[in-house]
C-alpha cells in the first residue's frame, strides 16, 4: 500500500534527479524521472484496480442520496453519498473522489460492488481507471520514443 514513507522515498528519489539535472547532466535526467513517474503511477492504479476487484465482488443496487461536502482555500468539493442495502443493513457510504461538479446527482442508482468483509467499501465499473491507465501508457510511450529518438540524434 502507498503510504506516507513510500511518498517521502519517492520525493527523495525526484528531488536528488532534479538536483543532478541541474548541475548539467542533461535533459536524459527530466525524461527519465518523468518516465519512472509515469510508470509508478500506472503501477500504482493497476494494483489499486486488482485489489478493489479482488475484494469488491458482490453487487448491490445503490441510490445517491446527497453529497459529502469538503471546504478548502479553493472551495468547495462533493462526492456522492450511496446508501444501499448489504446482508439487511442499509449502508451510506460517500465515493472518495472529491468533484467541484459531479456528474451524478441525487436520485440517480447505479449497480456498486461491495466489499462483503467491509459492506462500507465499494467501487464502480473500472472504465475511468481503464482510462486514466491508458492516457498514462500513451505518455510513456511517447516518453520512451522522445528517449530513443534523442539518443539517436546524440551520436
Amino acid at each position: 500500500m502507498l503510504d506516507f514513507k513510500n511518498i517521502t522515498s519517492v520525493l527523495t528519489i525526484v528531488e536528488y534527479g532534479m538536483s543532478v539535472a541541474r548541475k548539467g547532466i542533461g535533459p536524459w535526467w527530466a525524461l527519465f524521472l518523468a518516465l519512472a513517474f509515469v510508470i509508478a503511477i500506472v503501477g500504482y492504479f493497476t494494483y489499486r484496480i486488482i485489489i478493489e476487484r479482488m475484494t469488491c465482488t458482490e453487487p448491490v443496487e445503490a441510490s445517491c442520496v446527497e453529497y459529502a461536502e469538503l471546504n478548502s482555500n479553493d472551495g468547495t468539493t462533493y462526492a456522492p453519498v450511496w446508501e444501499y442495502q448489504f446482508n439487511g443493513q442499509i449502508i451510506r457510504s460517500a465515493e472518495k473522489i472529491y468533484s467541484t461538479s459531479p456528474k451524478t446527482k441525487p436520485g440517480d442508482i447505479r449497480i456498486l460492488y461491495v466489499n462483503p468483509d467491509n459492506p462500507e467499501k465499494f467501487r464502480q465499473s473500472v472504465m475511468g481507471y481503464i482510462f486514466f491507465v491508458s492516457i498514462s501508457a500513451i505518455i510513456a510511450i511517447v516518453l520512451i520514443w522522445a528517449m530513443i529518438v534523442k539518443a539517436g540524434n546524440g551520436r
